[in-house]
């Protein structure tokens, strides 16, 4: 049996996991809000849409940016440095890495 992760390893693991997730939502929720708005003040002027409808389709905009460009913040994590945990296939398979 492995040894269990060290406390070290652990917030490498939760840093590593975590920073990547925050990057991620401040930039969907951005394109969110910023699209939902530019919609509402726009189309949704001109066709008489309801304010959640603009909402509606700035969160398509947002999953849409979402899928194209995940892969950029765990990109930019990686160039700035953020440490990858170094744990075993064992360590990785239990609950508390989980």
């Amino acid at each position: 049996a492995a040894d269990a992760p060290s406390r070290d390893q652990l917030w490498t693991l939760f840093v590593h996991s975590a920073v990547p997730m925050v990057g991620f939502g401040i930039m969907d929720n951005l394109v969110m809000i910023q699209a939902g708005d530019l919609i509402d003040n726009t189309i949704g002027v001109r066709f008489g849409l309801a304010t959640l409808t603009a909402a509606a389709f700035g969160q398509i905009f947002s999953d849409v940016s979402g899928v194209m460009f995940g892969g950029v913040v765990e990109d930019a994590c990686a160039r700035a440095g953020l440490k990858t945990p170094t744990l075993s296939a064992a360590q990785r398979q239990m609950p508390i890495a989980k």
